[in-house]
């Protein structure tokens, strides 16, 4: 269970460092505000959503405002494939997904979702900072 909220914690902070900052809205003062639609299939009392809420205002004070992170749950923005092609497209969304739905994008990540390809949070963490993932994550960056 760890294994597969870690691989999607880092899908879905790829695919927001490729999306944030490609739209805004300036502020009367000169300075750009930003607003991330995070995407989820899971409903609005799991954990994870509960999580990502809490994520999303730390964020929003950390960066004064700067940043905004928006919460949909229950597949509000859509099926994860919609989202995911809307974020391919260059809207501001990012979606919690799985190696599984990304390999459509990069056959070889799919292998991510293998059982036991890791026994423990610190193996599965070496993984992600490999050359192959790190070349898969260029890859989707594309």
């Amino acid at each position: 269970m760890k294994r597969t909220r870690f691989l999607n914690a880092a899908i879905l902070a790829t695919l927001a460092a490729c999306f944030l900052f490609t739209t805004g809205c300036a502020k009367k003062d000169g300075t750009r505000k930003y607003i991330l639609k995070m995407s989820t299939q899971l409903a609005p009392d799991s954990v994870m959503v509960q999580g990502f809420n809490e994520w999303a205002d730390k964020v929003k004070a950390k960066t004064e405002g700067v940043l905004t992170i928006e919460v949909y749950p229950s597949a509000q923005l859509g099926s994860d494939e919609d989202v995911i092609e809307q974020a391919i497209q260059g809207a501001n969304v990012a979606v919690l997904t799985d190696g599984g739905r990304m390999s459509n994008y990069v056959k070889d990540i799919g292998i991510i979702g293998m059982p036991y390809i890791a026994d423990n949070y610190a193996e599965l963490r070496k993984i992600t900072e490999t050359p192959i993932f790190e070349g898969w994550m260029k890859q989707l960056a594309e």
